[in-house]
């Protein structure tokens, strides 16, 4: 605790607020794009000039990432986004339920469709996506 815990403004709380305006200085010179130009000194001499600007750094843009994942297929949706994605090449991962690739000729022929195309990932969303043990 500080010796000086009565005071209203103890040497804590000074640091504290010189931290945070430093950093919202800087952050608003940052966002701005605004010049910090500092005066000649004193002890300069006389036709000397310092200015100092502040150049922005460079910031790499990052790059946005969405991961699309669709679960239960091949049923009745899965040819849905199948077709979309398709045409938009648009890779996304696929979560299969075993049970379903044989539920129909055509699951089968969309589960075929699905591991030809190089735009889908297929991963195992268990056999029989059982719920509860039933």
């Amino acid at each position: 605790m500080d010796s000086d815990s009565g005071s209203y403004f103890n040497s804590s709380m000074l640091f504290k607020a010189s931290i945070l305006t430093i950093s919202f200085t800087t952050i608003y010179f940052y966002k701005t794009g605004k010049q910090f130009n500092v005066s000649p000194s004193a002890l300069a001499k006389p036709d000397t000039v310092v200015t100092v600007t502040a150049t922005k750094p460079m910031v790499k843009k990052k790059k946005t990432t969405i991961y699309l994942t669709f679960d239960d297929g091949p049923d009745k949706g899965t040819r849905i986004v199948y077709h979309i994605l398709k045409k938009e090449a648009t890779p996304a991962t696929l979560f299969i339920v075993g049970e379903h690739v044989y539920g129909s000729r055509t699951q089968q022929n969309m589960y075929d469709s699905l591991k030809a195309c190089n735009y889908f990932e297929l991963a195992n969303h268990s056999f029989s996506h059982a719920f509860r043990n039933n």
